[in-house]
């Protein structure tokens, strides 16, 4: 298992400044201080990809055409619904 996090982010103490929320507000009630997010040239796909490559860097020797299935469950895919998201993960990593 494995995962990838794109590297923009939102900084949540300036976000709570901009409500008049103190620095307090974010450690007590949010916890984390950055909230990632794809930046404007990301799809969800590439996000997954990203995970993928991650996996094979962590796993050396790690056979993409040992992929029997390919399941990608978000609430935010790719572009208006067709082709699913897996389907674009799937052309993307080039899987059989």
């Amino acid at each position: 298992m494995e995962s990838y996090i794109p590297e923009a982010c939102i900084d949540n103490f300036e976000q709570a400044s901009r409500f008049g929320e103190p620095e307090s507000f974010v450690s007590n009630k949010i916890g984390a201080e950055k909230l990632p997010i794809k930046s404007d040239t990301e799809e969800t796909s590439d996000l997954c990809v990203g995970a993928v490559r991650a996996l094979q860097k962590k796993v050396p020797g790690f056979d993409l055409s040992a992929i029997d299935a390919l399941v990608v469950v978000t609430q935010n895919g790719d572009g208006e619904g067709l082709p699913h998201t897996s389907a674009i993960v799937h052309a993307k990593l080039g899987l059989g």
